[in-house]
């Protein structure tokens, strides 16, 4: 059986002439994820490899953003607007309000930005998530998340109650798993992020849903890490799977998907190979969308060293 690294050889090989389609045209790039000197490749992992999941410092939620910040992936107009500095503050309004009935608390922004990725450029540069995650876990060891987007409002328009923006109440009763819904220590959290939020005082106005008033926060519990940073991500509509959209249920053939009036025989017939390399060669096979508008499409499946390939492109979808 190939090990990883010969499939990466070969199917970069297979791919080098062939571009994935969309409102764009994209090349596929592929990496090889050594399981023993990375460890497990986890959705998490695979967020920070590719810039996508950065760590910042919990102080700038009490400090904020310096209008002259060098840092890249936060220098926008956008972050440095009145708007990033008051969510940046109330964020540091509900970290307090938490503070004493959780630990291990970190912060992340997400992005979709690579840096060695000149196509992504000439799309039109990184999709700046202008997201922020905080997550921590209970005493007990349950973990809890929270996200805020630092977007003024005109930069919601595409949003809509169906994406999983329009934040709940902190209420344990939407809580699904019946165990956490009932927890003690959960409640208790939940309670104090109730009053966070009473105290910080911040909503938005929807100018393109009736000048609606909603929060933005957006929570989640799980007892997991990697199933709270999924669900958190999923309920701000960052991230896709086959239970979201069914046509992303075979990674392997919708990475090399065909348009027909476009692709030439040899083409398909190229492309039929590499799908086929993909689905019969890599075990536990996973497609990732990521981004809301510039997508970053990333699968990646275990060969039989143990070592995974991670194959990546993107797709433009206005």
């Amino acid at each position: 059986m190939p090990t990883a690294a010969d499939l990466c050889v070969q199917i970069t090989e297979m791919t080098e002439d062939i571009l994935f389609y969309s409102e764009s045209e994209a090349p596929y790039r592929l990496a090889l994820w050594d399981a023993t000197l990375q460890g497990p490749l986890t959705l998490e992992a695979l967020l920070r490899e590719f810039g996508i999941l950065k760590a910042v410092p919990l102080e700038e939620f009490t400090v904020g953003l310096a209008a002259d910040t060098t840092v890249p992936w936060l220098a926008s107009e956008r972050n440095n607007s009145e708007r990033a500095q008051e969510i940046l503050a109330a964020y540091g309004i509900m970290c307090a309000h938490i503070a004493p009935y959780s630990q291990n608390l970190e912060a992340f922004y997400v992005l979709h930005e690579d840096p060695d990725c000149d196509w992504l450029y000439n799309l039109g540069g990184p999709d700046l998530a202008n997201l922020y995650l905080v997550t921590g876990q209970t005493p007990q060891g349950i973990w809890f998340g929270l996200s805020c987007f630092t977007s003024d409002p005109t930069d919601l328009r595409s949003l809509s109650p169906g994406a999983g923006f329009f934040s709940r109440a902190f209420d344990p009763a939407l809580i699904a798993d019946p165990l956490l819904a009932k927890n003690e220590e959960v409640g208790k959290l939940l309670t104090a992020l109730q009053q966070g939020s009473q105290e910080a005082g911040l909503h938005y106005v929807h100018h393109h849903l009736g000048e609606r008033e909603y929060s933005p926060w957006v929570w989640a519990i799980a007892q997991d890490r990697e199933t709270l940073i999924q669900d958190l991500l999923k309920a701000n509509g960052f991230i896709h799977t086959a239970n979201d959209q069914p046509c992303l249920d075979a990674p392997a053939d919708y990475l090399m998907q065909t348009i027909e009036e476009w692709d030439d025989p040899e083409e398909v017939a190229q492309r039929q190979a590499v799908a086929k390399v993909l689905a019969h060669q890599l075990q536990f096979l996973t497609l990732w969308r990521i981004g809301p508008t510039r997508i970053g499409i990333y699968v990646y499946g275990q060969a039989a060293d143990g070592n995974w390939i991670v194959i990546s492109t993107a797709a433009v979808e206005t």
